[in-house]
């Protein structure tokens, strides 16, 4: 969607896309390697804005005729399953399993993967569940069969931002 209306309203400005931790998207800020990002919830100084882009919420991911979707999802069934953790470190913990460790329980995860985008085939080829947001999940179900199922533990609504140094004010 943002191709979509740049294409419309400045079609002379192109993008380059690049994946990168959090403190790796302020330190580019900082150093203006890159113009902006879109992230949620980045630690940053003063010198970067930021302003509202989407809200989503993460869902779980898995193939419709997994044994896990005949019922809906609680929070002993989700710990039972094998998962697919996205993350770009091993240290990287955002998102599922912060809230996981507010609760003392833990997942298994046999596969970490370090994009959103890698994960939907191997959910739909495995008995692996993923976590993912909405709105992707979404998209994801068009290239073939996924079911989106609510997570149990009922962590909120994420807003996406978007971030940039004040000297692009």
């Amino acid at each position: 969607s943002i191709m979509s209306t740049i294409e419309q309203t400045a079609p002379r400005i192109s993008l380059s896309v690049v994946h990168m931790t959090p403190v790796e998207t302020i330190d580019a800020l900082a150093n203006d390697d890159i113009d902006l990002a879109v992230s949620i919830g980045l630690d940053h100084l003063k010198t970067i804005r930021s302003a509202d882009f989407y809200e989503d919420r993460l869902v779980c991911v898995m193939r419709p005729d997994h044994p896990a979707a005949k019922a809906p999802l609680t929070l002993e069934t989700y710990l039972s399953l094998d998962h697919i953790k996205v993350a770009q470190s091993r240290a990287d913990h955002r998102f599922i399993d912060d809230e996981l460790a507010r609760k003392n329980v833990v997942r298994r995860v046999p596969l970490q993967v370090q994009h959103w985008l890698v994960a939907p085939e191997i959910v739909r080829r495995t008995n692996l569940v993923s976590a993912a947001w909405q709105r992707m999940a979404v998209t994801y179900s068009e290239s073939g069969p996924l079911l989106s199922q609510p997570l149990p533990f009922g962590p909120r609504p994420s807003t996406f931002k978007i971030y940039w140094h004040r000297r692009y004010d």
